[in-house]
């Protein structure tokens, strides 16, 4: 027989848990943070590898006048790309932070059908926080782009 101040702070503690289950259950996909705002890259980048010389990269920006660019304001993410050799390629991964608060952030790259997460940590105010991933690709035409992805 379970005394009843027992059986009280059991069924208490099942009723905390039962807060818990969908935070337990979902997965961040590698983030490091919750996610309050996701805006994707203005700027996608096509790379060409070819059989000598250094990689290829062209990039391309369509601008709208209706549409707004940024859904996460003060919070501008350009990525960046330069050759590392005849089969490497070094993306530059800049958040920057134009608010009064800081935040969290990480970008989430997508090379052909690989996801990359990059963490990029605490952005403080009015400052920029970047991060360079190098990645090393076969021959042929791969498309990058990514997607800013901010928390508090």
């Amino acid at each position: 027989m379970v005394p009843f101040i027992l059986r009280s702070r059991i069924a208490l503690f099942a009723f905390f848990l039962m807060f818990l289950i969908p935070i337990l259950e979902q997965s961040l996909r590698g983030l490091t943070h919750l996610l309050v705002c996701n805006s994707d890259a203005k700027t996608p980048f096509t790379l060409v590898v070819s059989e000598k010389g250094d990689p290829l990269m062209a990039s391309s920006a369509r601008l709208t006048r209706d549409v707004d660019p940024n859904p996460c304001k003060g919070l501008d993410l350009n990525l960046g790309a330069r050759a590392e050799g005849e089969d490497r390629v070094a993306i530059t991964v800049p958040i920057s932070n134009t608010t009064t608060y800081g935040w969290q952030g990480s970008v989430r790259l997508s090379l052909g059908n690989t996801t990359v997460p990059v963490k990029i940590g605490e952005i403080p105010p009015k400052q920029t926080r970047e991060d360079t991933i190098v990645f090393q690709l076969p021959r042929g035409l791969h498309e990058l782009d990514g997607s800013l992805l901010l928390g508090p």
